[in-house]
């Protein structure tokens, strides 16, 4: 199976605190909170001197359990405005339940049986994946739904080349991927189109050259890249555009089409990982304007 690159399209967990007025908690974030002054507490008592370990002890194991009984409950609580209100983005939240199980190392909470069954009742007559049932297919909504048949071992369910014939379809001359038939471009939606047909192992069905080349055109000055040629820099963007080259392995080329360094210390892969590193002030975007205010 091929390494499945997660790229967070969605927050599939509602924050708990700060969003509502003071009541009993009905999320883990409390939960947390309580068993960590409970332990801080109780180093207290004990003189907790600072070294290091002891500050190691003060921090709360994860609480896997319950972060699994969490996201298996989400499917039960059709009672709740939240559930309809995200009705549109369903495959989304089984695909990062998903994620999650696998993370807690619970990869068979979640019955792969019927995860698959679900997931193809979302598929359009013309390929491609929408975010429910009978919803409009999207790439992103295409991916996840790949995805989530890899995961579960179920790919061979998957109709692949009706599949693969809708995601090329989404490839415009100029590289890019279209997001649906309604044509907005975005880098996110190279980096679906090419995750797809790498784990269904055509990529060769794509014009990868072409979309390799439209993904280098979206790298900006400092280093970062946009959702479209001369968009401004976002972290996310970054990610995208970084696993799209990845997934083609057309990093040494793509690096061969944008601006050479002026200086061989610098490298543009190494001005790229600053970027992310350090964000200039933990922003998630730069703006042009601002580097023009800063230059003055």
């Amino acid at each position: 199976m091929n390494v499945i690159i997660c790229f967070l399209f969605f927050f599939f967990f509602q924050a708990e605190d700060g969003i509502r007025d003071a009541q009993e908690s009905r999320g883990l974030g409390d939960v947390y909170k309580r068993q960590y002054q409970r332990r801080v507490r109780g180093l207290r008592h004990k003189e907790m001197s600072s070294s290091n370990e002891q500050a190691v002890e003060a921090i709360p194991p994860l609480l896997t359990s319950l972060h699994a009984k969490y996201v298996l409950h989400q499917k039960e609580m059709k009672d709740t405005f939240e559930y309809w209100v995200t009705e549109h983005l369903r495959l989304a939240g089984v695909y990062w339940g998903l994620c999650t199980m696998h993370l807690l190392r619970e990869p068979d909470a979640m019955d792969p049986k019927e995860v698959s069954h679900y997931v193809l009742s979302c598929q359009h007559p013309d390929g491609g994946f929408g975010g429910n049932v009978n919803h409009d297919p999207h790439i992103t909504y295409t991916l996840y739904a790949v995805q989530c048949l890899a995961m579960c071992d179920k790919l061979h369910l998957l109709d692949h080349d009706r599949v693969v014939q809708w995601v090329v379809s989404m490839q415009q001359p100029d590289g890019s991927f279209a997001g649906d038939k309604w044509g907005e471009i975005d880098t996110r939606f190279s980096y679906c189109g090419l995750s797809c047909l790498r784990l269904l192992n055509q990529l060769e069905k794509a014009n990868v050259p072409q979309a390799v080349a439209f993904v280098a055109s979206c790298q900006n000055f400092d280093g970062g890249f946009g959702c479209i040629p001369g968009a401004e820099t976002h972290a996310a963007q970054v990610f995208v555009c970084v696993g799209a080259l990845a997934i083609t392995v057309g990093w040494g080329r793509a690096c061969q089409k944008v601006r050479a360094c002026d200086s061989g210390v610098t490298t543009r892969r190494g001005r790229r990982a600053s970027w992310l590193v350090v964000g200039r002030e933990a922003d998630t975007n730069r703006r042009p304007e601002w580097e023009a205010r800063e230059a003055a």
